[in-house]
């Protein structure tokens, strides 16, 4: 049966030592802002809320609107404030709906997404790759169709088993995305919008590793696997792009740095090669200089 030949299979074992004790921060619930509702939500939080009226509704059942603003809201719709939630008919909550498409909201908070952040994606790239150099760097959130966004990117140089060239690891609600990479925003954004040698990298000689993680109430997805991010929706994409660039100002900085000691080291060892053979030179011409000078100083005692 099923659970015979479960029992017949082998059972797979691996360790993981925890590398960090610090837990990224619990994330808390907020409310639907207004331009991330379809017309489905929003039929669905109007027959189930609590809010009787309107101009309530808007105000206590979604984010970032208040009393004025959905007073406002309601009177561009030519409803009275009043009006019943109950009494809403399908063309008024379509009406309702585009409305809150083109109005122009406040960003809704970030404290509903739980990010890696920096500490622990620093600690977990050196775990596993131990590089040469690293740097992380975490955006401030940014808003995709009403959703809050956080980006975080690092970048490091060398590491185990890594290869020449850039390799990107991806990351949606700290869950790793394996396939489907060469179209995702952080594989093209890395070959194609990064000016790596304006940093002191070489793109196609270092072993340079490239995370990016997203963490959103949506993650926009293209297609219906859900293996990718597209590189078509802007906010992502710049987004994805500063905090790469983050990352590679740190790395230049350190880069920059390490080179400077490296030319130090290369002075000091030139000097150490041929001060030996200057000495000897030196002595040989004071020796000579002596000579000369005891030479011409009998010549006039005669």
């Amino acid at each position: 049966g099923r659970d015979a030949a479960l029992a017949s299979l082998p059972t797979a074992r691996g360790r993981y030592a925890r590398r960090s004790d610090e837990m990224p921060p619990s994330p808390s619930t907020i409310k639907h802002h207004p331009s991330s509702v379809n017309l489905e939500l929003l039929t669905s939080l109007l027959r189930e809320g609590k809010e009787k009226q309107l101009v309530k509704f808007l105000s206590k059942e979604l984010s970032c609107v208040s009393m004025p603003l959905a007073k406002r809201l309601v009177a561009e719709l030519q409803w009275a404030a009043d009006t019943p939630v109950d009494t809403l008919q399908d063309k008024q909550i379509v009406a309702l709906y585009q409305l809150l498409r083109d109005a122009t909201f406040g960003n809704p908070s970030a404290s509903c997404l739980s990010p890696v952040g920096e500490y622990n994606m620093r600690l977990g790239i050196i775990k596993e790759l131990r590089p040469d150099l690293v740097a992380t760097h975490q955006e401030s959130a940014c808003v995709v169709e009403g959703h809050p966004a956080v980006i975080e990117a690092g970048v490091c140089l060398g590491g185990r088993d890594a290869k020449p060239g850039i390799t990107v690891y991806r990351f949606a609600n700290r869950i790793p995305l394996l396939f489907e990479g060469g179209g995702d925003v952080a594989t093209v954004v890395s070959k194609k919008r990064i000016a790596w040698a304006n940093y002191k990298i070489r793109h196609t000689q270092d072993k340079i590793g490239v995370f990016v993680s997203l963490v959103s109430t949506k993650v926009p997805f293209k297609g219906t696997g859900k293996e990718y991010i597209g590189d078509d929706i802007p906010e992502v994409r710049e987004a994805v792009k500063r905090a790469i660039e983050k990352c590679c100002l740190q790395l230049k900085a350190k880069i920059v740095k390490q080179r400077a000691l490296a030319d130090e080291r290369e002075k000091k060892k030139n000097l150490t090669k041929y001060i030996p053979d200057v000495s000897r030179a030196l002595i040989g011409m004071m020796s000579q200089l002596a000579e000369a000078g005891g030479e011409a100083g009998g010549g006039r005692q005669r």
